[in-house]
């Protein structure tokens, strides 16, 4: 094995390095103290839950979004579902009674919309106007098959009210899980549960990552004394990194949730080096200061250059109009460049305290992991041409099916099969025949007349007969041509009259939330 050559330079790097290991203790008690305020400082890093926030600020998707919200956007619709075999018979009625009244009573739950608000929706025999109403709510209140049964919910929009949204929602699936196969459904609840998952799974992930790394380590360093330098060098950074954004004004993202992870990957590689060259010197027999002096003499320029490639990379992401890709490129090269000031306060320190103060100068790393990977390399060097074609196949294989590749825009397809999200929606997909919600927006005329009513019934026909996906489309046209008793009937209807039968459905605020 080639022993590692001897610097003597005394350059103003190889200086200022000696002045750091000599003032090692107070750098450790100054990294220590940042680390305390950072970590407190952090603890205010808050996820970014809007859906305005996966765009950029121009895009233009969010013009028409911003409109609906400005034009029906008080309060936000959720759906809360649950099986009932006997949703017809008198207790069945009453069970929906009960839940409607429990979940008007959740705080920041502004109505609660159910087939007992329905003119006419809870009498079965009536085949009229109820029926109608039954017909037009079908997939909302109930389901055709009569076996399920839906609460139309509006709840307070996030910051708006008292109550947080967070509560609102826990309070509301607490009740409805009460009942068989009881599941919330709507924006409001995808949102909350995805970001809540996405939290959970990015602690999970910073969690495993750390420990495989550290065993990792472990396995090829045989002493726990090197996992100090790679935790504190990852900890500092991480606690830098969440109270830079705090100070910056950032929020974590969607994407941003593993930034803990790649943190940590950035910053144990970085001082891996210095493990290694370090232990490399002292097996050459050099003394503790030298070898250190030498390790960070020598690796001052690659590890840093490492670091700000690194960075680069990261940054380059900030060129998406996605805002979580954005938001994460920005934060994860903020993440990476302060593992550079981290390796500075804490190499010196740490490696003197935590290395031993006598080596085994004739032991290697060749009866281990560099064993290995010199096998690895003569077969390899054994093998070119061998190795080379079967590369060129995969590689053709892999441009091949990238050409097949699809997006997925099921939003469920995200979370595990077995997880309460997706189970929810496939209740609802089904009993209900679908979970997904357009809203579209069709200029109205001020003065209430049938004619432009008429069109829009039209215009939903041919929605329903053009998209075949679509299984339903419903709008003040249809709770008015339901009052009067259908399309036609509507059509002949004078202005007045359209005015006092919207007036009769205004009568119930439940309906005109």
């Amino acid at each position: 094995m080639p022993q590692p050559t001897s610097r003597t330079s005394t350059g103003p790097l190889r200086r200022s390095i000696a002045k750091l290991i000599r003032y090692r203790y107070w750098l450790l008690g100054f990294a220590l103290v940042l680390g305390i305020a950072a970590a407190v400082t952090g603890q205010r890093l808050t996820l970014d839950r809007s859906i305005e926030n996966m765009f950029a600020p121009d895009d233009p998707i969010l013009i028409p979004y911003r409109r609906l919200q400005r034009t029906f956007g008080r309060h936000e619709v959720i759906l809360a579902m649950y099986a009932d075999e006997q949703l017809a018979s008198p207790a069945g009625i009453e069970r929906l009674r009960t839940l409607g009244d429990e979940l008007r009573a959740v705080p920041g739950v502004v109505a609660a919309v159910s087939l007992l608000d329905l003119p006419g929706g809870a009498d079965f025999d009536d085949d009229g106007r109820g029926q109608r109403f039954r017909d037009m709510f079908s997939g909302y209140t109930h389901n055709e098959q009569l076996d399920a049964a839906g609460v139309i919910c509006l709840i307070e929009r996030a910051g708006v009210g008292d109550t947080p949204r967070r509560e609102t929602l826990r309070q509301m699936r607490t009740i409805i899980h009460e009942h068989p196969r009881g599941a919330l459904v709507g924006e409001p609840v995808l949102v909350e549960e995805a970001f809540d998952l996405l939290e959970r799974d990015g602690r999970r992930l910073n969690t495993w990552c750390t420990l495989l790394v550290m065993l990792t380590i472990l396995a090829c360093f045989r002493s726990i004394r090197w996992l100090v330098l790679p935790l504190a060098v990852v900890q500092l950074t991480l606690a830098m990194t969440n109270a830079t954004l705090v100070l910056s004004g950032l929020e974590l993202s969607m994407v941003s949730s593993m930034l803990g992870a790649i943190v940590t990957v950035v910053g144990v590689a970085s001082v891996v080096h210095v493990m290694v060259h370090f232990q490399d010197l002292r097996r050459a027999g050099r003394g503790r200061r030298r070898a250190l002096i030498d390790t960070m003499d020598e690796l001052a320029a690659p590890v840093t250059v490492a670091i700000l490639t690194d960075a680069a990379g990261f940054a380059a992401l900030m060129v998406s109009d996605v805002g979580p890709v954005h938001d994460f490129g920005l934060m994860m090269a903020i993440g990476s460049l302060l593992v550079l000031p981290a390796c500075i306060l804490l190499v010196p320190g740490v490696t003197w305290l935590t290395a031993p103060p006598r080596i085994d100068t004739g032991r290697d790393d060749s009866l281990f992991l560099g064993k290995w990977l010199g096998r690895i390399l003569a077969w390899s060097e054994r093998h070119v041409l061998a190795l080379a074609v079967g590369l060129t196949a995969i590689a053709a294989l892999a441009i091949a099916g990238s050409r097949r590749l699809e997006v997925e825009t099921d939003f469920t397809k995200n979370f595990r099969s077995n997880s309460s999200i997706v189970q929810a929606y496939s209740f609802v997909e089904e009993r209900f025949g679908g979970a997904g919600v357009w809203d579209l927006l069709v200029p109205a005329p001020r003065a209430l007349d049938a004619k432009p009513l008429v069109n829009v019934l039209t215009l939903q026909q041919e929605l329903l007969e053009d998209a075949p996906n679509l299984s339903k489309a419903i709008s003040l046209a249809d709770s008015l041509a339901a009052w009067f008793g259908g399309p036609k009937s509507l059509a002949r209807m004078p202005a007045f009259t359209l005015r006092i039968g919207l007036g009769a459905m205004r009568a119930n605020d439940r309906m005109t939330q």
